[in-house]
């Protein structure tokens, strides 16, 4: 990330999703299967000490452009279905970037599937919009095409 000023932000979601615990579980903790249901993301690889990376591109909002992304998960606990992952993303044209650390959990509700995400982060540059990209009327919209993204690759698995 560069040495800008660096402004700290914690993010809590949660989401509901329409299939079972253990199959969401399966997927959001295999980076290189979740990456294609993420909005904007792309997948480019894995390294030899399992680092994934992977690009990600905002169109519009004050995030708007492409960074390049360093994930790193650095614990899984299988039977808490819970991950700590961190993450690096630089804004490829040079107007900052992010570190952040997410925990991220699954457990059942309802008929479905409750997702937490509890994220630490340290923005810098452009980066440091990301409240207002939050804030802005599109934001929700991105969460449910993630949502959605899951519900149909969980589905297309058990079709």
């Amino acid at each position: 990330m560069h040495e800008e000023r660096a402004c700290p932000m914690v993010i809590d979601k949660a989401i509901h999703v329409g299939a079972p615990p253990a199959a969401v579980w399966a997927l959001l903790s295999d980076i290189p299967k979740l990456l294609p249901h993420l909005p904007g993301a792309q997948a480019l690889g894995q390294t030899p000490d399992g680092l994934h990376a992977a690009g990600l591109t905002f169109h519009s909002g004050p995030l708007q452009g492409t960074y390049a992304l360093s994930i790193n998960v650095e614990s899984i606990d299988e039977a808490n279905r819970t991950a700590v992952i961190r993450i690096t993303a630089d804004d490829v044209g040079g107007r900052g970037g992010l570190n952040a650390t997410v925990t991220a959990s699954v457990i059942a509700e309802g008929i479905g599937s409750r997702i937490t995400v509890h994220a630490d982060l340290e923005q810098s540059g452009a980066a440091t919009a990301l409240e207002q990209h939050f804030a802005m009327p599109g934001a929700p919209a991105a969460a449910n095409d993630f949502v959605a993204g899951i519900e149909r690759a969980l589905q297309s698995r058990t079709t």
